[in-house]
């Protein structure tokens, strides 16, 4: 059966007899069992000692003992935070609460949340301070305490390490004015500066970005992205040596007025980007792309999506702690239950809304277990409403230093849904899954460490034979063969616009210009980027001037009947002999002054042998945005989203500069 423990909001410290090892703890009381509980802000799941029984179970606990109600599941390998060597411990559920405060003082009533934890025999805290008997993680995981209290409380953990043993420190819950005596007039909060904490892809702890470390107004200028973790289990900051080391002079007249050097040692990223291939699908209904991704330890391509706001695909979800093995080649993840904050958040602002839409409620898979999260989601190749569970996910990209890939990864944890294998029916062959890339705070860019996330680099391949390129990151990109020429000199750039239903990108176009001849739009007309439409689509007003004004400047081509969804074709085979056709350009005319010239390759598209047509679609009378940018019009064009500044950055075609979108250089390098 359960016993209430009681979670006092005070941090006791703990200093071992030869003043070497610094450990930290929270003490705990309960109506049974008193014991101490290390502070861990790296650990996954709360383990302590303790007894598992059965719930029907007739035996007694003994006195002074804590027992727990026994998990149906194997032993779970947790890390001894002293030793740092692993452990098996017996999963059960647990209850753990904590006093409610006013920021001042300790309040009657307790404040928790039920949650599992690990139960280990007394020898496994041999190692442990003397009446410290578990830790209490405190990280990011969706099974350390933050994530298991109920209600916002868990989103802010406060942390006050005392220097002493013979006074305690606090550990506070809540976005609440803190007071320390003896001045309890002032909030803490005042005092405090902050800096963005960013996620590692194989950690659960918080880490934050260092720039520079600076003595006596000399500063150390570290690498760019140097990441710092915080710890509440190492005594002592640690500085890592990896790559290069780092001199500075401490300027201290010493006895025998010496000047002394110290060396610090720092990691160095070899990579300046995230990156991954891009693959063109012609198999199913309109020619799509993929990229190829680490999901846990598998190989997967999805769809890319840069208006989608949560990524979905095939997968099983499970249980945490769960004895099913997850079958051979496939891929397992966690459920989101739901009673999660971003289950609730997920379904009220980036749930996928239409008639055809089930009704969302909670589920339960297992007797006692609890409710998974059903969300609504669209599938980007057939517009259908789709329900998936929501899970917890790991996503993996290679790195790259902007000319090669490198052997490092990087990613995040996402939310996602699980669907199962039918709802990938109308998909391109092996493509598995739909990745978000738009601005939901859910798409995969906000799920990875700042600042690469922050820009997003696109150049889609027009053949299926070769990959194109996508990456993350501020930094220089280079094309084969000319691999000196940094490809964001080739830029123009244009704002960012927001829509206020969409979280994809758009742009503003003031006119279309072919062959000198402007076509003028209407005033704040916007433009949609995407992914997922195959061609260019313009409202009817605008298709019809556009594909008149291409009728005459074309007058000496050959028609051909037209074939849907194209109303203009030409012939290309004259006198039996086929031949390339050369039309004018279609210039967009942006916000900002800027042009964005569409190509014969990116607006005439080959539709037979001896048929060729005018690669734009009409959208209707009532098409909103007004126009849609399609994939075919973005081949072997290198776009940025640059998220920093809003704005969006294209190339026109690389064809013109004697490369392409599948010259980026995937050659493995160390």
């Amino acid at each position: 059966m359960f016993h209430l423990i009681q979670l006092i909001v005070m941090v006791l410290a703990f200093i071992s007899h030869d003043h070497e090892a610094v450990a930290t703890g929270v003490g705990v009381n309960g109506q049974y069992v008193h014991s101490d509980f290390l502070i861990d802000t790296d650990a996954r799941l709360v383990w302590h000692e303790c007894i598992v029984q059965l719930p029907i179970s007739t035996e007694k606990c003994p006195i002074d003992t804590l027992c727990n109600t026994y998990v149906p599941s194997p032993p779970c390998n947790v890390e001894n935070p002293v030793t740092g060597g692993c452990l098996q411990v017996k999963t059960s559920y647990d209850e753990f609460t904590v006093n409610l405060s006013n920021g001042r003082h300790i309040l009657a009533g307790v404040y928790g949340a039920s949650l599992i934890a690990g139960c280990a025999p007394s020898s496994a805290l041999v190692s442990f301070p003397k009446n410290v008997t578990g830790v209490m993680a405190l990280s990011r995981s969706p099974y350390a305490y933050p994530a298991q209290v109920t209600g916002i409380r868990k989103n802010i953990l406060a942390l006050c390490l005392p220097s002493t043993t013979s006074a305690r420190g606090v550990l506070l819950f809540g976005e609440s004015p803190f007071y320390l005596l003896p001045h309890s007039d002032v909030d803490v909060t005042s005092l405090l500066s902050y800096t963005p904490l960013y996620t590692h892809p194989e950690s659960f702890g918080y880490f934050i970005v260092v720039n520079a470390i600076v003595i006596k107004k000399r500063s150390t200028g570290l690498p760019m992205n140097t990441k710092a973790k915080l710890s509440t289990i190492d005594p002592y900051t640690t500085l890592r040596m990896t790559f290069i080391t780092v001199w500075f002079k401490v300027s201290q007249r010493l006895p025998n007025k010496s000047l002394h050097q110290a060396v610090v040692a720092v990691w160095v990223p070899a990579y300046s980007s995230a990156v991954a291939p891009i693959t063109k699908h012609t198999d199913a209904d309109k020619d799509l792309y993929s990229l190829e991704i680490t999901a846990g330890d598998v190989q997967l391509h999805f769809l890319i999506d840069i208006d989608a706001p949560l990524a979905w695909h095939q997968c099983i979800a499970k249980w945490p702690l769960s004895p099913a093995k997850c079958p051979k080649h496939a891929y397992c993840t966690t459920y989101v239950p739901c009673n999660e904050l971003g289950c609730s958040d997920i379904r009220a602002s980036y749930s996928y809304e239409s008639p055809s839409c089930m009704p969302v409620n909670n589920n339960t898979i297992l007797p006692g277990a609890e409710c998974t999260c059903p969300v609504n989601v669209a599938n980007p190749v057939t517009g259908k409403c789709l329900q998936v569970a929501l899970s917890y996910d790991e996503f993996y990209l290679k790195t790259s230093n902007g000319r090669n890939m490198l052997s490092e990864i990087y990613g995040g944890y996402p939310n996602s849904g699980c669907a199962p294998s039918s709802a990938m029916k109308s998909f391109p062959k092996n493509v598995t899954g739909v990745l978000p890339f738009s601005r939901s705070k859910y798409a995969y860019p906000f799920q990875l460490v700042d600042p690469l996330k922050n820009i997003l680099a696109l150049c889609l391949p027009s053949t299926t034979v070769a990959p194109g390129v996508l990456l993350f990151g501020d930094t220089p990109y280079y094309l084969l063969p000319h691999s000196d020429v940094d490809v964001r000199s080739l830029l123009s750039y244009t704002p960012l616009l927001e829509h206020p239903s969409s979280f994809g990108y758009f742009i503003g176009i003031n006119s279309i210009v072919i062959k000198e001849r402007s076509i003028d739009l209407p005033m704040n007309t916007t433009a949609r980027i995407s992914t997922i439409d195959p061609y260019t689509t313009l409202r009817t007003d605008t298709y019809s001037r556009v594909v008149q004004r291409f009728i005459k400047v074309t007058k000496r081509i050959p028609r051909a009947e037209p074939v849907p969804p194209f109303s203009l074709c030409f012939k290309s085979v004259s006198n039996g002999t086929h031949s390339d056709l050369r039309v004018p350009d279609i210039d967009l005319h942006l916000q900002g002054g800027k042009k964005w010239t569409i190509s014969t390759a990116n607006c005439i598209k080959q539709i037979t042998k001896g048929v060729a047509c005018l690669a734009l679609v009409d959208g209707g009378a009532k098409n909103e945005p007004a126009i849609v940018i399609g994939t075919f019009q973005l081949e072997d064009n290198f776009i940025v989203f640059d998220l920093v500044n809003s704005t969006f950055g294209f190339s026109s075609s690389l064809l013109h500069k004697q490369t392409s979108c599948s010259n980026f250089n995937f050659t493995l390098t160390n």
